[in-house]
């Protein structure tokens, strides 16, 4: 499989994942090639929130350890209180940065 086309199926299974443990949520993403980030447009109540994802953290790490690392983390939560939310790797390891 190319890595464009396991990239593309990625992101649907996280939009997937997002819109099942966010009840009501609608998921959309974009790819943003210029900034090396997918965003997640997630309405949640008539509020849009945008969860980035790094390409970088993308490539590294599979979607079973995403979901881990967001159940882990208590992303869900950080984006119920803050607008935007972002995983990227930072010196090497996986963070979550939002304001």
């Amino acid at each position: 499989m190319s890595e464009i086309r396991e990239m593309k199926v990625k992101h649907e299974v996280i939009s997937k994942h997002l819109s099942n443990i966010i009840p009501g949520c609608k998921v959309r993403h974009k790819h943003e090639f210029d900034a090396n980030e997918v965003v997640f447009y997630m309405e949640i109540s008539g509020i849009t929130k945008e969860f980035k994802i790094s390409d970088h953290y993308l490539q590294d790490y599979t979607t079973i350890e995403l979901f881990d690392f967001i159940k882990q983390k208590e992303v869900i939560k950080i984006i119920s209180t803050y607008g935007k939310v972002k995983i990227l790797i930072r010196e090497g390891y996986p963070t979550v940065s939002y304001r």
